[in-house]
């Protein structure tokens, strides 16, 4: 049987068989990430201290081990905004009749 081997930037998630009390997690894993990957900016935190932070864009699919339990697979990617779609701008009608020709 061959051992699963973790890459960098993927992961994966397992529900827990057990919980040691009813705040236990129902779901835990493990990610691997490549720092040169993440790119961090300044977040002030409620204390007003300014921490590094980076943002990231988790996917998963629902798979399924050899035994038949379901996990989730994950993948990671540096989160980036949308880039804004850029609104034609609408060019208003000139009402004014008043043209000399």
């Amino acid at each position: 049987m061959s051992e699963y081997k973790q890459t960098p930037n993927n992961g994966s998630l397992f529900t827990q068989k057990t919980k040691k009390n009813a705040s236990s997690p129902d779901i835990t894993g493990k990610m691997m990430l490549k720092k040169s990957d993440l790119e961090f900016e300044e977040f002030t935190d409620e204390n007003g201290d300014s921490i590094q932070v980076a943002k990231i864009r988790l996917s998963a699919w629902r798979k399924k081990t050899k035994a038949g339990d379901t996990y989730l697979s994950l993948s990671l990617n540096t989160w980036k905004p949308d880039e804004e779609k850029v609104q034609p701008k609408k060019i208003e009608e000139d009402k004014n009749d008043d043209y000399p020709f």
